[in-house]
């Protein structure tokens, strides 16, 4: 049976195949302390309860470490008043899956050199609605600065650039400091005090504004975030730099089987075991399914106590398993995804249509007429420019896997904005570029096609932003109050 999945435009970097460690986040700490460093991965299948992480000799790590999505995971480390100082290789490992960012992180004592360290908080979304100027206080942090000084008084420049692989470097904002000889100080983006926007109208710093108003949210980009310290002078003194990945999975997953929405007569499926799937954008999905009683609403059923759970899905499809509740026969049930996105407010649910399906065993076919078996749509993949149309076409095939001709499916399109589907066959194309399923129902059963729809609108109008609204916008998001 396919597997459905989609692919969505959040490029990192056209060269990248193998499972990487893009970024960890701080990446280095003092002999002595104990600190969290956020992993980044990229391609890896980081799991909760199986990765572990190897910082070297002189660092102890409590594994496993925390699994927040499979390409992202926090690992609580204590260095070593034993730990040598200098660069260190940082080990991931996931079951069979070991990957090594070399030289990935650094240990150093305080009496050393002025230092610098980048942390780059980790959300999967930024609203821009969550970022309000007139309550500093609220203002989501995006990063950190730990700044420590060596043994003079120091007079310093903080200067911190965001990039992004779309619209190159966006902004800098900057703050200066008085430091005392061998002062620790911890500043956040709320602390900087001036916004410097890069690039001119249409590109830049002032593309990203129009972007993020049309959007309300940061674009999906990958975003590089750089420090740079300098003296009184203007004399580089210290550096750091790390990595973030915008998607804005920011859509409730959708349904695609088995089952139908309960406007619909319930389907008929005949598999102990169903394999569900649905559309949906984000890393980790919720499954729960339940025992329709009669005459309930689907508003109704999701407050019934549930057959079975499973948390945590990596991925747009789940099957049920055998150690699970043996479905009844006869009985209707109904299920429903929950999609999770880390934002700077915390983890939002994003809850998906309920649908329902009615488990029958298969039946004795002595002496019984033929049934729908199996369905295929034809083609399984098509590429069409934004507004066109093609015909797509149902094989039906009975216990017996012979063909079944005159039998008209239902048709359905998700995401549904992305075009319609006639009784026909017939598929248009919506005006945007993207991904779209093909789905036709016939029996309780279903089978898809996927459609990448190209030559369409990438974003929307509006016009762009007077200079002036460019740097009001600019400081909101980045939490750099008027002064």
């Amino acid at each position: 049976m396919k597997i459905f999945k989609f692919f969505f435009c959040v490029l990192l970097s056209s060269q990248v195949f193998g499972q990487t460690i893009v970024d960890l986040s701080p990446g280095a700490a003092t002999i002595g302390t104990t600190t969290t460093v956020i992993i980044r991965g990229i391609n890896s299948n980081f799991k909760n309860g199986q990765t572990v992480a190897d910082f070297g000799e002189g660092i102890l790590v409590q594994n496993p470490i925390n699994v927040q999505t499979p390409t992202m995971a926090a690992a609580v480390i204590t260095v070593l008043q034993t730990a040598a100082p200098g660069f260190r290789n940082v080990t991931v490992t996931t079951g069979s899956e070991v990957i090594t960012k070399p030289n990935g992180f650094e240990v150093f004592t305080i009496s050393g050199n002025f230092k610098a360290l980048l942390e780059i908080v980790p959300y999967e979304t930024y609203n821009a609605a969550d970022f309000d100027v007139t309550n500093i206080s609220s203002l989501p942090i995006l990063f950190f600065v730990n700044l420590i000084n060596d043994n003079q008084s120091r007079e310093v420049n903080i200067e911190v650039s965001l990039s992004t692989q779309n619209y190159g470097k966006v902004a800098t904002l900057s703050v200066k400091k008085n430091l005392q000889p061998n002062q620790q100080e911890r500043i956040s983006n709320r602390n900087f005090e001036k916004i410097t926007i890069s690039g001119s109208q249409g590109s830049g710093g002032y593309a990203f504004a129009d972007e993020v108003r049309r959007l309300g949210q940061f674009p999906p980009d990958n975003y590089e975030v750089e420090l740079v310290v300098k003296d009184k002078d203007g004399s580089v003194i210290s550096t750091d730099k790390g990595n973030s990945v915008v998607s804005n999975p920011f859509f409730n997953p959708e349904l695609i089987a088995p089952g139908n929405e309960f406007w619909m007569n319930p389907a008929i499926i005949y598999t102990e075991f169903p394999l569900f799937q649905w559309f949906g954008q984000n890393e980790r999905y919720d499954f729960v399914l339940y025992k329709v009683l009669p005459g309930q609403t689907a508003e109704e059923v999701v407050r019934n106590i549930h057959v079975f759970k499973q948390e945590n899905i990596t991925g747009n499809s789940f099957q049920y398993p055998a150690y699970a509740e043996q479905l009844i026969d006869g009985q209707v049930y109904a299920w429903q995804i929950t999609g999770k996105v880390i934002t700077s407010r915390g983890v939002i649910q994003l809850p998906s249509q309920v649908f329902r399906f009615i488990y029958q065993k298969p039946a004795d076919q002595t002496g019984r007429g033929r049934r729908v078996a199996r369905i295929e749509v034809v083609p399984s993949q098509a590429q069409i420019p934004a507004g066109s149309q093609f015909q797509f076409a149902v094989n039906m095939f009975d216990q017996d896997n012979l063909p079944i001709g005159n039998r008209q499916p239902q048709w359905r399109v998700v995401p549904a904005n992305m075009g319609t589907i006639n009784i026909n066959g017939v598929f248009t194309a919506g005006i945007n570029n993207g991904t779209a399923a093909v789905i036709a129902m016939d029996s309780g059963l279903q089978d898809f096609a996927t459609v990448t729809i190209t030559g369409g609108a990438v974003s929307g109008g509006g016009g762009r932003i007077p200079d002036w609204k460019v740097e009001l916008l600019m400081k909101q998001l980045f939490g750099i109050q008027n002064r």
